[in-house]
């Protein structure tokens, strides 16, 4: 018998959402946002990718069709038909992998500092930046400050690397990066009637409106951006309840 995936619970409403953190983050990451959000709303499932916070020692392949088939199992294990995605940079890429394999179990997306389908496409100096981070904390720290727009405390970004690096495994963090950075499948996604909501920080310096007007509003036919004010690219340790706040209307208007 397969073992249940371990995850996080919130709420107990309507409205069905699953969470997927990026590749520097765990389920964890959303607690302080939750305060925010009203528990008769939602029920919400906080799921760890594979290699990652309740996951690290779990073994597997480490790509995006892998989070489709366990995003599956775990709907499965939950006695649910469909929910409402929502996944954070890496994860918002892995959760449109779920929309393009199983869409009728997708009732809408909505993304946080969120990768396009089609990936970063980062050049091979930025590339190679991000994978030595994957084994070195300084690294992963020096990328929490750039992608923050370099304006919060060096104790804060060396804390948030700090935690991605006890609560990782190296492996899945590699093999992510692999597939987020330089491969893509926005061929499959384009032209999808899927409600779609994203939400984007002031101060991120790569995922931008304008970056999500290049891609995702081209392909989402339902598809809106908001700017999130004083935030970077983590909007939920930033500014968790301005983010929990919009995230309740948001899940509300989709309900």
């Amino acid at each position: 018998m397969t073992a249940p995936i371990p995850c996080l619970r919130f709420g107990q409403g309507g409205h069905r959402a699953l969470f997927l953190a990026g590749w520097l983050g765990t389920a964890q990451d959303w607690g302080a946002m939750l305060r925010a959000m009203d528990p008769n709303a939602v029920s919400a499932c906080l799921l760890d990718i594979r290699g990652y916070g309740a996951r690290r020692g779990e073994r597997g392949n480490f790509s995006f069709r892998e989070v489709a088939q366990d995003v599956q199992r775990i709907l499965d294990q939950l006695g649910w038909d469909s929910c409402t995605l929502v996944g954070h940079s890496m994860g918002a890429m892995a959760m449109q992998r779920v929309l393009a394999d199983a869409g009728q179990r997708v009732q809408a997306l909505v993304g946080i500092a969120p990768v396009p389908a089609c990936g970063s496409r980062m050049d091979a100096q930025r590339f190679a930046a991000f994978e030595a981070a994957v084994h070195d904390v300084a690294g992963r720290q020096a990328i929490v400050a750039a992608s923050t727009g370099q304006r919060l405390s060096p104790t804060w970004a060396r804390e948030v690397a700090r935690a991605s690096c006890q609560r990782s495994s190296e492996d899945a963090v590699g093999s992510y990066l692999a597939e987020w950075a330089r491969e893509g499948f926005e061929d499959e996604i384009a032209g999808s009637a899927c409600p779609v909501r994203l939400f984007v920080g002031q101060h991120d310096p790569g995922l931008t409106r304008a970056a999500m007007e290049r891609t995702w509003l081209r392909w989402y036919s339902d598809a809106t951006v908001e700017e999130l004010p004083n935030a970077g690219h983590y909007p939920m340790l930033e500014t968790p309840a301005w983010l929990g706040t919009r995230l309740d209307a948001i899940l509300r208007e989709l309900a």
